[in-house]
């Protein structure tokens, strides 16, 4: 890691999961070119930037457009050092779980899905509204490691194509 060139830092397991697959997918060999996807949920993403900042690795972030945004854009700005905010950060989807599901990858979530729990949605499958609502409730939440894990495997076993745009930064 700290012989990278680049990191791309992303929240959580789950992006880790989806980038390092999306990026094999789009024959991309993110080792080889000195790319490191680094998890920085559980860290101080301040510390992280400043840490790159200090080495000379260049660094992207890419966050969920959630609550924890307020707590991390300040952090990834005051890191700038008179770089351009694009050129180091975004906030493309309000949670990775809800841009896999709008993005052709719902049904590795609606698997996991429970007769209880699908009792609690007033849209049906394959009604409009009903991703949305299924989004906004959270239901996925108990299985985002299997549905992220399944995932991977569609993406690694498929091509390029079917990887979301949202999931290429670079």
């Amino acid at each position: 890691m700290l012989f990278a060139r680049c990191w791309l830092l992303v929240e959580g397991k789950t992006e880790v999961l989806i980038y390092e697959a999306a990026a094999r997918a789009c024959y991309l060999h993110l080792q080889e070119e000195g790319v490191r996807i680094v998890e920085f949920g559980q860290s101080e993403i301040g510390m992280l930037v400043k840490v790159a900042n200090f080495l000379g690795i260049a660094w992207y972030c890419v966050g969920d457009d959630d609550g924890k945004r307020k707590e991390v854009e300040p952090k990834l700005r005051q890191a700038l050092n008179d770089t351009l905010e694009e050129d180091h950060f975004s906030f493309p989807y309000l949670n990775i779980e809800a841009c896999l599901i709008l993005n052709g990858f719902e049904d590795a979530y609606l698997n996991y899905l429970s007769a209880q729990n699908e009792a609690k949605l007033t849209k049906r499958r394959g009604e409009p509204g009903f991703l949305k609502e299924y989004i906004n409730l959270r239901l996925y939440k108990n299985f985002k490691s299997k549905a992220a894990a399944n995932i991977t495997v569609q993406l690694e076993d498929g091509d390029a194509k079917i990887v979301p745009p949202k999931f290429v930064p670079f």
